[in-house]
């Protein structure tokens, strides 16, 4: 057997592809239409390991969607000061929505209680989070901040490095970036939802910027 499709991905013995935590790969062979074996080279050791196929294909087709739906947007990189990004993060508090976009349901208890001691609040009731089946055809939980048209507008938004903002075809922001979501929420004190308690993200926020984070949310 020399190949093995699946979600539209075909592996071939030989054939390079890339794994998203331990970056490229290549086939070396199959065990049935389950398993294959892989090569991994990093710098100039090589390791070989056994892949699950469908997982694999998991991770190409997520991927594949994730550029898509990048090219039905325009993607933006505005890098500040801190005081920038704390005027930032006021203006999230004020017109922004965490929601989670998707999270496979074996995945919801670990989040769960990550989130729960995080924010002392008890999750009792399924809002602001789309659940999906464990076969599902996405590879990771996707924590997501929609933000209203003219967000970026002004001369003090600012975000951190690499943190991925998308400008949506009707004009409004979408962060799909789950390092900065969970530093909103475990840093600042933010929740799930549209409602902020700026009281809470103002006594978590460090002393320097706060008057920052104050200007930008009350902007």
């Amino acid at each position: 057997m020399n190949s093995v499709k699946v979600l539209g991905i075909e592996f071939k013995v030989g054939n390079k592809y890339n794994h998203p935590k331990f970056g490229e790969y290549t086939v070396l062979s199959f065990s049935g239409n389950d398993k294959m074996k892989v090569s991994f080279v990093e710098s100039e050791k090589s390791e070989v390991r056994e892949l699950t196929i469908r997982v694999a294909a998991q991770m190409i087709f997520n991927e594949k969607c994730k550029i898509a739906k990048a090219l039905n947007g325009k993607s933006l990189e505005r890098k500040g000061t801190e005081d920038q990004i704390a005027y930032t993060i006021g203006r999230i508090a004020k017109y922004g929505y965490l929601c989670i976009t998707g999270i496979q349901d074996r995945k919801f208890d670990a989040f769960k209680i990550r989130y729960e001691k995080a924010t002392s609040k008890v999750i009792e009731k399924i809002e602001n989070i789309s659940l999906l089946c464990d076969n599902s055809n996405k590879w990771g939980t996707e924590l997501t901040i929609n933000l209203p048209k003219d967000f970026t507008n002004n001369d003090s938004f600012a975000l951190p490095e690499n943190t991925n903002i998308i400008e949506n075809k009707d004009g409004t922001f979408t962060i799909n970036d789950n390092k900065f979501w969970w530093c909103l929420v475990e840093k600042f004190g933010f929740v799930l939802g549209k409602n902020q308690d700026f009281t809470v993200i103002y006594d978590h926020c460090p002393k320097e910027l706060r008057e920052s984070l104050i200007k930008g949310f009350n902007n």
